[in-house]
């Protein structure tokens, strides 16, 4: 592993792993993934995968691989913090495909197109050489490299120091039960008191197995705890219903890093994708299209350089193709938090109306 590499990636996630595959089926030789942790895993996210994700998978070629594996969105349940209710059916579909699933198949295809994955290889720190990012140490070894992207998510501590912008966090818990009484193919997204603006979920993988959470703002959640939160949550919204099931696994938490603002910043050298450039909507949490968004910039923006483009000029590319596909979602989420509370019941009546409920559920899932 000791050799130079024309790009490094730090992290397989959707975010890493697109990038990735976009390089190699260039034909950019050598391209390297880093992932710290054992594959597969799962992750702390509901698995929500929209219209943009939707498109960012054919793109690749892999829709029909991901959407056989995947179940059918076709409705929204809304509960507002007042306990309004509605079942809202809309255009734009979506589906919810676990997240060591869908990683997998986005790893799985990088591999085929020829990149090399390390796994359980933990990217120690960055390699500088005249005030430039030139590799990665990895596994006690130098790895250099002409480019090195950054996908290591909320908690990786790489390239920290370029990022000008103040951190802000959601606080996430998520667990599995299985024989839930569901809705068929049906979400249920519940903003209760104690999350509000942001809110509580229940999105099913199957018939028979679904995923529950919470999200909240870390500095709403402050010195709680995130797992207790849940449980109260889950007692208030789905007592009966989980007292029934069966659950599947331990509970998984885990930070989001979170950001109104599309503005990706990494040392020269770099390039920050996915939720290592706060790519995640600020209301939903949602950053799996994000991610893949990004991944899919950040190649063409590496591409651009190898056929001679200047570097800064690319990396400019790179952020206005950011920010012209991700911030009006980005600033319809800040919108939507800052309506408020008292906002939301409005919302979640407007949504009792076929005609308006269809227009909230086509809205949401765009965010």
């Amino acid at each position: 592993m000791g050799e130079t590499r024309e790009v490094v990636l730090v992290g397989a996630g959707p975010a890493g792993a697109a990038a990735a595959l976009g390089l190699a089926r260039a034909g950019v030789p050598g391209v390297l993934v880093l992932e710290r942790q054992a594959l597969p895993r799962d992750k702390a996210c509901a698995g929500g995968l929209g219209p943009k994700a939707r498109a960012e998978l054919q793109r690749l070629g892999l829709w029909e691989q991901v959407a056989a594996r995947a179940y059918p969105i076709s409705g929204v349940r809304l509960v507002s913090p007042g306990g309004r209710e509605a079942v809202a059916a809309g255009r734009a579909s979506a589906h919810v495909l676990r997240r060591r699933v869908l990683d997998g198949l986005l790893v799985e295809a990088a591999r085929a197109a020829g990149v090399e994955v390390h796994t359980r290889c933990k990217a120690e720190r960055l390699l500088w050489r005249a005030g430039r990012v030139v590799g990665v140490r990895a596994a006690g070894q130098d790895l250099e490299a002409g480019w090195v992207l950054l996908a290591h998510g909320a908690t990786g501590h790489l390239g920290v120091a370029a990022e000008p912008r103040p951190r802000r966090l959601l606080q996430t818990c998520l667990g599995w039960y299985e024989d839930l009484a569901l809705r068929p193919n049906t979400v249920e997204m519940l903003w209760d008191e104690e999350l509000a603006p942001h809110y509580g979920w229940l999105f099913p993988e199957s018939d028979r197995v679904a995923n529950l959470g919470v999200c909240i703002a870390a500095e709403r959640l402050g010195r709680r705890s995130v797992r207790a939160l849940f449980a109260r949550f889950l007692e208030r919204q789905f007592g009966p219903r989980v007292r029934a099931a069966r659950q599947v696994g331990g509970w998984l938490s885990h930070p989001i890093s979170v950001s109104t603002r599309v503005r990706p910043a990494a040392p020269p050298g770099c390039l920050a994708l996915g939720e290592a450039a706060r790519l995640v909507n600020p209301a939903t949490g949602e950053g799996i299209a994000q991610a893949l968004t990004s991944g899919r910039l950040a190649a063409e923006a590496l591409l651009a350089m190898r056929a001679g483009l200047p570097e800064r000029e690319a990396v400019r590319r790179y952020a206005r193709g950011l920010s012209r596909e991700l911030q009006l979602g980005f600033l319809l989420g800040e919108a939507f938090m800052r309506l408020g509370v008292p906002a939301l019941d409005v919302v979640v009546g407007l949504a009792r109306s076929r005609w308006l409920g269809g227009l909230t559920s086509d809205a949401m899932a765009k965010m």
